[in-house]
């Protein structure tokens, strides 16, 4: 069987390190709208992989900052959640889903078992397992790391509004989400939303739940809503308070 990524295509993540570990730890789970060539666009349009149904539009941009401000470790994906989603389960419907937003995924439907198979195993395998190998080396140093995956989300969906400008999600409540929905709260021009648009539930998340709490890590997820962040002055704008408020809370938590 030949390979899903070609020899000149990239492999299924990338990550940022720095030689001063930072005790938060970055996720980007939906980094990216490429998709490998042998898919063929998954019978797309670029127009429907440029949209919000392709990626998390401005979450690298975000992650990357922060990344860079912290020195904190950052993990992210290289190739569309459309190819196999690295934050959903193996077991659950839509971890290659068959539609997104009302949009039908060609390259998606009545897909072999083989070929699920080489996703999982070029694609979804080797992001987390570099995940959990970035993690292991930070946890020498920071047993008491703080996980934070970066998402974001549409401003409407199935014909609702959603007003939050940030959402603040987890699963389990910790000192670290107190502490970031609390700083939040304090910018009066954001509306902050607590476990929205979505909360984390471990039928429907994955990195939370396998990297995070399995480690016994203070962990929660962010969503930006997609317009604050959909070019660089915005990107940087929330990406600045984020910054600000996990400084605050590395200096607070007396690493």
């Amino acid at each position: 069987m030949s390979l899903l990524l070609g020899e000149n295509e990239k492999c299924s993540f990338e990550s940022l390190r720095y030689s001063e570990v930072s005790p938060i730890f970055l996720t980007c789970d939906h980094a990216s709208n490429t998709i490998p060539e042998s898919l063929n666009n998954l019978g797309l349009t670029e127009n429907i992989l440029r949209s919000h149904r392709g990626w998390d539009i401005g979450a690298l941009q975000v992650s990357r900052y922060i990344s860079t401000k912290l020195k904190a470790t950052l993990c992210y994906t290289t190739y569309s959640r459309l190819v196999i989603d690295c934050n959903r389960p193996l077991t659950v419907d839509d971890s290659i889903p068959k539609s997104v937003d009302g949009v039908i995924i060609p390259g998606n439907s009545d897909i072999a078992v083989a070929d699920r198979e080489q996703r999982i195993a070029e694609i979804f395998e080797p992001y987390h397992n570099q995940i959990g190998k970035l993690l292991k080396d930070q946890l020498i140093q920071y047993s008491d790391t703080a996980y934070l995956a970066v998402h974001s989300f549409t401003p409407t969906m199935n014909g609702k509004i959603r007003p939050w400008d940030i959402g603040v999600t987890f699963h389990n409540q910790s000192r670290f989400s107190e502490f970031v929905l609390h700083s939040l709260k304090e910018y009066e021009d954001l509306n902050i939303g607590v476990n929205e648009p979505y909360p984390i539930t471990p039928e429907g998340d994955y990195g939370i739940t396998e990297h995070g709490e399995k480690n016994g890590l203070d962990s929660m997820l962010i969503e930006i809503r997609q317009d604050r962040i959909d070019i660089p002055s915005r990107q940087m704008y929330i990406a600045q308070i984020l910054t600000d408020i996990l400084w605050r809370y590395i200096g607070q938590s007396g690493y």
